[in-house]
């Protein structure tokens, strides 16, 4: 007796290759996630009131007004960043996936006085780059309980996220600013979908093929064989983002800071290949020659991050400088690949960090920090597959002074809690969990 296919398991597997997630879509931008400078990284990005060099520009434009001394007119600085995550997600089927992550990454900035250079009292200029060097983003992830589908989702592609920002210094304690953020992605847009299908459901219903792309669940491509090619596409977006910092007391200093929310949306090709398999696991070569790959094109975010308000408190004490930071991030905002709603909006999300510095003495300064990132991402019981958690973040760094100059570095471990989801109806129970490590160094200097 011949067995027959679900057709609406076959547009679950379209449909979840669509939507498919990973382990963490929800840190938004890499400033945020990673840090823009060694210090940064080491206190946790909480900097709202106390960034004191180019990553200001992110954090606080206002707080540009004071990143340069009185005999200062230029910093410049630059970080190497390398990351490396660690992602495994299994399901009631058996499917098993592993998954390691390595990002590397560059970011240079400079902040200028603008009344030594340009003549504009009380104003200073700050501007600052990031640039993956490194990215590639690869899941597969069974999405259903039928044992006969194995997505496969890749993009592959590098973004680059730059920040200006400009301040203005009213009096001696109280600052404002205003910037942008500039998001530039050149990504490879091409995603590959590859089904795995009995090779016996084939031989004993040989319309099958046929049947799902008259039936719209698999449009026919031009040929028969189709090699994936680049369709690479600039993405521009730009954010504005301001802030403002006051001083209070002279060991009290307050900041606030708003973010827009920013996502670069790329256009592209989708290629979904049908792979026969016999009873023991293996391709039918003869077969598969015969099926078409199907091209579809595809319009899809390849980024997002959301609208945030930031607030933060400063405090120095003799050696000591603590940052209390608490951060508002509008995740309800947020559309899935394709610009669709997901079936359960994401949450709003409080973001509290705490970032530490001792000065040991002229040369040494020990930094460290704390982040506790609440998912936004509701629990997945249906279709979709975004997978992240709530994640607890420990920073540490060193600065060693020589001169003008500096030298700073930092690491960072990224915990997210193990995850275990029952989904509904005949789609597979899923457990998941991860880790990220973030080390880098910076050099600083001032003119």
């Amino acid at each position: 007796m011949s067995k027959t296919i679900d057709h609406s398991h076959y547009d679950c597997l379209l449909w979840l290759c669509l939507l498919i997630g990973i382990a963490s879509p929800a840190y938004g931008d890499n400033s945020s996630m990673l840090g823009l400078s060694s210090r940064a990284s080491a206190m946790g990005g909480a900097l709202t009131a106390t960034a004191d060099d180019y990553t200001a520009t992110y954090y606080n434009p206002a707080l540009l007004a004071w990143t340069l001394k009185d005999n200062e007119w230029l910093q410049t600085g630059a970080t190497f960043i390398y990351t490396t995550r660690d992602f495994e997600v299994v399901d009631t089927t058996g499917a098993k996936v592993k998954k390691n992550f390595e990002t590397k990454g560059v970011a240079l900035g400079l902040t200028m006085d603008l009344d030594r250079v340009a003549g504009l009292k009380n104003c200073s200029l700050g501007t600052s780059l990031y640039v993956p060097t490194d990215a590639l983003l690869s899941i597969d992830i069974p999405t259903t309980a039928n044992e006969y589908f194995f997505p496969i989702y890749d993009d592959l592609g590098k973004g680059m996220s730059a920040y200006t920002g400009i301040a203005y210094k009213i009096g001696e304690r109280l600052s404002i600013g205003v910037g942008a953020n500039f998001l530039l992605r050149l990504p490879d847009t091409d995603t590959h979908i590859i089904a795995f299908v009995d090779a016996d459901e084939l031989l004993n219903n040989p319309d099958l093929i046929k049947d799902l792309i008259e039936k719209g669940e698999l449009p026919l491509g031009s040929s028969v064989v189709v090699q994936p090619g680049v369709n690479r596409e600039l993405v521009l977006k730009v954010a504005p983002h301001a802030g403002v910092a006051m001083d209070i007391l002279d060991w009290l200093r307050i900041g606030l800071s708003y973010r827009s929310k920013i996502g670069g949306l790329s256009d592209g090709w989708e290629y979904i290949y049908i792979t026969p398999i016999d009873k023991d696991g293996h391709v039918v070569e003869d077969l598969a020659s015969r099926l078409p790959v199907t091209q579809v094109p595809i319009s899809y975010y390849a980024y997002f991050s959301p609208r945030e308000y930031s607030f933060g408190i400063g405090i120095k004490r003799g050696r000591f400088l603590v940052d209390l930071d608490i951060t508002y991030s509008m995740w309800s905002g947020y559309r899935g690949p394709h610009k669709e709603r997901p079936p359960e909006l994401f949450k709003d999300t409080w973001n509290p960090k705490i970032g530490l510095e001792f000065y040991l003495n002229h040369r040494i300064t020990l930094r460290g920090g704390y982040v506790w990132r609440p998912s936004p991402v509701p629990t997945q019981r249906g279709q979709t597959n975004y997978l992240d958690s709530d994640t607890q973040i420990l920073c540490g760094g060193i600065k060693y002074q020589i001169g003008r100059s500096s030298l700073q570095a930092h690491l960072q471990y990224h915990l997210w809690e193990d995850q275990d989801v029952e989904k509904g109806g005949n789609l597979p129970a899923i457990k998941y969990k991860g880790s990220l490590w973030n080390t880098g160094l910076s050099y600083i200097t001032e003119f």
